[in-house]
């Protein structure tokens, strides 16, 4: 906490937010589309142009490589938290610094060719990938650090938004390369970085306290000493388990079921992220007018029912065209559980420890949910896809039971007057 300066009453602080209380959603948005969309254009356009160009297939295995920084990303975390630019901003400091490795790393390896140099690609890749990583640490230490508790299911529906549009944009670019080629293609997805970096030269960062903590490797993991984080992570691992399983076997069901690439595509590609934005850019006042733990409850059971629908056509029960209206619904319950999912990621992150906090509860969720997709598979290869879904959706309801029985919501101490610097603006 800053201790020198005057101290601010809380009502001249909201006067001194409000010309940044919408700013920040604008630039965390951007923030979230930037981050998203060049790592979502690499893995789809990457192995088949090294496939196109002759590159051998021991090559286009070693490109999963590259997700190391994506996996690991949590390990540096602690040092994002402990060393910025106070006075430019801290998190900024980082976020402007890997946006522009990214765009310098992206523009290089736009020009190089992917059989002759291929050993510079992924040098400079693993660069653009740790690069990346860092660029989403300390946007999620930004975003923990400006978002009040009551701004957190906006502020995370904005990231899924941003993060679904990135996506869509992405993936979709593999449809330019084969029309403009693929320097020009990759080219096009760094504007939109380049956009946020120069949105955030006119952001005011809140102030960091002064005093940090020496930090190791080790760093990374502190914060699972907290015995309130440990149950909170054990809970979202069981409350997400069945979603994760069923997700998992969607995609092989369609293809098993006779659905054409395009359908798929269509179904998975287009409609269920549309949905899922939707869901996002309602969901903020509804999730705010109920607790966390009736949340978890309602949207969790409501979240079930809707990807247990999918044991219909595992069994044959409804046509195709079902299918899409399956999708829909998922996309739209989904988005409400996940934006709430990581609006209390944020309950159980210290504001002081932002990034650190907030990455290693979603690495452990990724590596629980890595676990589940295995399993799912295991599973369905011998029982069938809709035994597999009938048995993930008993699962979640245990899971839901769990949290309605043992989550205890995150206690945030009552509003006090701050000590600030006098000229200090905040988030």
């Amino acid at each position: 906490m800053i201790s020198e300066g005057p101290v601010v009453p809380a009502s001249e602080m909201d006067e001194q937010e409000f010309p940044q209380r919408r700013y920040k959603f604008v630039v965390l948005f951007f923030l979230y589309v930037s981050s998203v969309l060049p790592t979502s254009f690499f893995p789809l356009v990457f192995p088949v142009m090294l496939r196109q160009s002759g590159a051998p297939l021991e090559y286009v295995g070693l490109f999963g490589l590259l997700s190391l920084p994506v996996v690991l990303k949590f390990l540096w975390a602690p040092y994002v938290d402990a060393y910025g630019n106070r006075r430019f901003g801290h998190y900024k400091s980082w976020l402007v610094a890997s946006q522009l490795v990214c765009t310098a790393t992206g523009a290089i390896m736009a020009f190089l060719d992917f059989k002759d140099q291929f050993w510079w690609i992924m040098g400079l890749g693993f660069v653009f990938a740790a690069s990346v990583s860092t660029q989403w640490i300390a946007t999620n230490g930004l975003a923990v650090r400006c978002l009040k508790e009551a701004e957190r299911p906006r502020g995370n529906s904005f990231a899924t938004i941003g993060m679904t549009i990135g996506s869509i944009c992405g993936g979709s670019m593999l449809i330019l390369v084969s029309t403009i080629g693929y320097t020009v293609t990759l080219l096009l997805t760094f504007p939109l970085m380049i956009a946020a970096t120069f949105m955030l030269l006119f952001f005011k960062e809140p102030p960091m306290p002064e005093t940090r903590a020496s930090v190791t490797i080790l760093s990374s993991f502190a914060p699972l000493k907290s015995s309130a984080l440990r149950r909170w992570l054990l809970l979202i691992n069981l409350y997400v388990i069945g979603e994760m399983m069923i997700s998992a076997m969607v995609r092989p069901m369609l293809v098993d079921k006779g659905l054409s690439l395009d359908s798929i595509g269509l179904m998975l590609g287009t409609v269920r992220p549309v949905s899922v934005a939707i869901g996002a850019a309602i969901c903020p006042p509804i999730l705010n007018f109920f607790g966390r733990k009736a949340n978890l409850i309602v949207f969790g059971l409501i979240n079930t029912f809707a990807v247990g629908l999918f044991i219909l056509p595992a069994l044959n029960v409804t046509g195709n065209s079902a299918l899409y209206v399956i999708c829909v619904l998922v996309g739209l319950s989904t988005s409400f559980k996940w934006t709430l999912i990581f609006s209390i990621f944020m309950d159980f992150t210290r504001k002081s420890n932002a990034a650190t906090d907030f990455a290693i509860q979603v690495s452990v969720l990724a590596v629980g949910s890595s676990i589940y997709e295995i399993m799912s598979g295991v599973l369905a290869s011998s029982i069938g896809y809709a035994p597999l879904f009938a048995l993930s959706v008993a699962l979640e309801v245990v899971g839901i039971v769990l949290v309605g029985l043992f989550f205890q919501p995150k206690i945030t101490p009552a509003q006090t007057p701050i000590s600030v610097p006098a000229n200090a603006e905040a988030c």
